[in-house]
């Protein structure tokens, strides 16, 4: 898993998220999965042993006549192209998404920002008016959210189900809610129920409760400063910013000191600034030796 996470992490784009970025809050995501249940995402970065492999997981190809459209305007963020909206990948064109915003009943029309910034989105001035922000459920699987003049659909995760709720000013919103879910009031924080980590965990406008038996995966449940995490005995660190000792990847997870040799998993050498400020080894084309 450290070796793992530690490959996710050096090949990683600026705009993915923590757990992707980070190796010890690849370590921590990739403990809290549910263990009897293999989602896509898991399955695919679990067999990925090259930044190309893993960048196939992490983001999904884009549609071509977007891809075209970013290639030959560079520097384009949105675009409206009769009703679709072209999305361009904010570091890879081939990244680059289209909505047809007549699907929603709405036009695509250009958005002029405080201080003049201007953007290109879905529209509906009789549904979404630019002061209105809302959510609502578009049927069982999907939400519908109107943020400064623009409208958007998200689709709920597989096995999740849009569920709408009222919120303490009254204003009424909706979220994607996992069957049996438990809301929870402290988004990233972590306590021990026995062998249980339970975590409270970003979910729109509430926290869900996530949680994970470490003794499934051989670990305990350990309170530590830092809240609680599976480690296999008292935290020896705390979490910090990733370094290189040597030409290997020195990172803190699951309370434990890691160091994974970048060679070992088919990059090149550690870089302390790989990262910006954090330490990373240096992602290559060709691929390296198959370690796990």
């Amino acid at each position: 898993m450290g070796k793992r996470c530690a490959r996710i992490a050096s090949c990683a784009h600026p705009h993915d998220p923590p757990s992707m970025r980070d190796p010890s809050a690849c370590v921590d995501s990739w403990l809290m999965r549910d263990q009897g249940a293999e989602d896509p995402l898991s399955s695919c970065l679990s067999t990925a042993l090259t930044c190309e492999a893993i960048a196939k997981c992490l983001h999904r190809p884009g549609e071509e006549p977007a891809v075209a459209y970013c290639r030959a305007h560079t520097g384009t963020m949105t675009a409206c192209d009769g009703t679709r909206l072209i999305v361009c990948g904010s570091d890879d064109p081939d990244e680059s998404m289209m909505v047809d915003c007549a699907s929603l009943g709405a036009a695509c029309a250009p958005l002029t920002h405080p201080g003049g910034l201007t953007t290109h989105a879905c529209v509906d001035s009789a549904r979404c008016p630019s002061d209105l922000t809302t959510t609502a459920c578009d049927g069982p699987g999907a939400i519908l959210g109107c943020h400064d003049g623009a409208i958007e659909r998200t689709p709920c995760k597989p096995g999740d189900a849009c569920r709408s709720h009222t919120e303490a000013d009254g204003e009424q919103a909706a979220s994607c809610e996992a069957p049996g879910h438990a809301r929870c009031p402290n988004p990233g924080s972590r306590r021990c129920e026995g062998s249980r980590l339970i975590q409270c965990e970003v979910n729109g406008h509430f926290g869900r409760e996530s949680s994970v038996d470490c003794a499934s995966i051989a670990l305990l449940c350990v309170v530590d400063d830092g809240g609680a995490s599976c480690s296999d005995g008292p935290s020896e660190c705390q979490g910090g910013r990733a370094s290189c000792e040597g030409d290997a990847l020195s990172f803190c997870a699951a309370g434990k000191r890691l160091r994974v040799d970048c060679a070992e998993i088919g990059l090149g050498s550690c870089e302390v600034d790989g990262r910006g400020p954090e330490a990373a080894c240096r992602p290559r084309k060709t691929s390296g030796p198959t370690a796990h």
